[in-house]
């Protein structure tokens, strides 16, 4: 970028850097992760200050400073600011889950303008959306970032033996693993999933997302298949989400 630009971008982590400046990490489609410093946002209650709010969705303002070679938000403009986010615990560690994906994962790589389509529409399903349907946002949002970065999980076939798993049938993911299995070839370190599972995924994987969440299954089906997809987001990413963690009584 030239020293002075502008980009809309979505804010995905703010930190407090001594009492009056704030650290800002911002993701754009087109420039991916850009950390930036919006000096003196905590000296009174402006623009500067609500506008850098983590998911906010903004226009921010940056100059590069050429000896420290760092960005400095200089203005914004709040074009979505997610107010339901910040009233609810479950939906504020929801949008931390897929915030936290895609700054683990650098943006997407080369698939950050699809993946940052899908952080937008996800965050406006958080917001608007009622707390029963946070889970199968994250389903969704999982499912298809897995997707977008190239991550196939198959669960049409086994992955040991190679058969043709029954549309019927039970099946089975090994956690010391990212296989979906048949039973014969299930072991003691696994999860049951029900045939639901694929009907569930044929329905939903060509629907927008304001549609596919409001597609349910079976409470007990729908818990492992988080369980499941937590477990192949973090191999994915080589790296354990801390906001899983923290939130672990809530999500």
């Amino acid at each position: 970028m030239f020293r002075t630009s502008r980009l809309d971008a979505l804010v995905l982590k703010t930190q407090r850097v001594g009492e009056m400046h704030r650290q800002v990490t911002l993701f754009n489609p087109v420039e991916g992760i850009i950390r930036a410093t919006a000096y003196g946002a905590f000296k009174t209650r402006g623009r500067l200050r609500s506008d850098t709010e983590s998911f906010n969705f903004i226009k921010a303002y940056l100059y590069l400073e050429p000896v420290k070679n760092n960005y400095k938000i200089t203005d914004t403009e709040c074009h979505l600011s997610f107010p339901g986010i910040r009233r609810s615990v479950g939906k504020l560690f929801t949008a931390s889950v897929c915030a936290e994906i895609v700054l683990k994962s650098f943006g997407g790589g080369e698939s950050r303008a699809r993946v940052f389509t899908l952080l937008l529409d996800s965050l406006k399903q958080i917001d608007q959306g009622a707390e029963a349907a946070l889970s199968y946002i994250t389903i969704q949002f999982i499912w298809r970032f897995l997707a977008i970065t190239g991550f196939d999980l198959d669960i049409t076939t086994c992955g040991l033996c190679h058969k043709t798993l029954d549309s019927s049938q039970a099946f089975y993911f090994l956690l010391n693993s990212t296989l979906f299995v048949c039973k014969n070839c299930c072991k003691s370190s696994r999860l049951e999933l029900m045939p639901g599972v694929r009907s569930y995924f044929s329905k939903t994987e060509k629907l927008p997302l304001a549609k596919a969440v409001k597609i349910t299954m079976q409470t007990e089906t729908m818990l492992s298949l988080k369980i499941v997809l937590y477990t192949c987001v973090q191999a994915l990413l080589n790296a354990e989400l801390v906001s899983l963690k923290t939130g672990e009584d809530i999500l």
